[in-house]
């Protein structure tokens, strides 16, 4: 590895054990591979450096060109291992679920079953591929943490101070909302809407259903709904932008319940007033949270 700097063309290589030592030499100077064998093991940090890769082996290098060349090498490499991290963990995470790919349908098959709703599959590998389904899906959640972390790990040392402090609460604010909306879904929005159909079905037909259409009928609505929870993000994010202010979102109010209903229409799966009306209504308060939130950071 080497550290470049570009007033004072300093390298500094690293070793297997990264340890790093630097060498200062003038512009356009080779340097052997006896500078880093007589000073490998020395530590040396600095900041506002240029951090980039080289083959240490090499017996010479330029410093200027080969260190410019290199900081693009270093962060295309950069971005792969943390691509390959990410992917690995979502990996890991989704063959973890598959162990309990059971124990996820049944999680989501506990309302059903209060509401008096049965399931079948309607050919051999409908469960099957029902729990690959779900394992993805939980895997995937489980995973995002780490993915964040990764991406976060890339961005920042490009970030200023100021921007960190926008977008980094931004993101977990993003990510708990996100969350926020599945658990309402789950524990409230989902069971309402199953209880409506049940007890509008009630004496008429038998409740069975397909554990698939069960299944994507779930995940529609947890989904939609984690979206929807994002509204306190887009309108943080237009008043940082300067395209709107936290006055004039509060003077349309009335502009913003007609539009929540239509987004909440849109948004749900299915096409009752009842799980349209309980998914406006959390958008409507989140609307006057986010501008409370967004007269904050004005």
């Amino acid at each position: 590895m080497m550290i470049v700097n570009k007033t004072h063309t300093s390298v500094t290589y690293c070793t297997n054990k990264k340890s790093l030592v630097e060498l200062k030499a003038h512009k356009g100077m080779r340097k052997s591979e006896k500078y880093f064998k007589k000073y490998k093991g020395n530590h040396y940090t600095r900041e506002k450096i240029l951090l980039c890769y080289c083959n240490y082996e090499s017996s010479k290098y330029d410093g200027a060109s080969y260190g410019e060349d290199q900081t693009i090498s270093f962060h295309l490499d950069e971005l792969k291992d943390r691509i390959i991290l990410s992917f690995l963990t979502l990996l890991f995470s989704i063959i973890i679920s598959l162990n309990f790919s059971k124990e996820i349908i049944l999680a989501f098959e506990v309302n059903g079953l209060k509401n008096n709703f049965s399931f079948l599959q309607l050919n051999p590998g409908e469960y099957f591929f029902t729990s690959i389904e779900a394992s993805i899906y939980f895997g995937t959640l489980i995973s995002v943490p780490s993915i964040v972390y990764h991406i976060g790990s890339y961005l920042n040392p490009g970030l200023s101070n100021k921007e960190k402090k926008f977008i980094i609460p931004t993101a977990l604010g993003s990510i708990f909302l996100f969350l926020l909306g599945l658990l309402f879904s789950y524990y409230i929005l989902s069971p309402f809407a199953l209880k409506f159909f049940s007890d509008f079905s009630i004496n008429s037909v038998e409740s069975t259903l397909s554990i698939k259409e069960y299944f994507d009928f779930y995940i529609k609505i947890m989904i939609s709904t984690g979206i929807g929870f994002q509204v306190p993000v887009i309108q943080l994010i237009l008043t940082q932008l300067k395209i709107v202010t936290s006055q004039q979102m509060a003077s349309k109010w009335r502009i913003i319940i007609v539009l929540s209903s239509i987004i909440a229409a849109i948004i749900t799966p299915t096409t009752d007033p009842v799980t349209q009306l309980a998914t406006c209504l959390p958008l409507i308060g989140l609307y006057f949270c986010g501008i409370l939130v967004s007269r904050y950071f004005e």
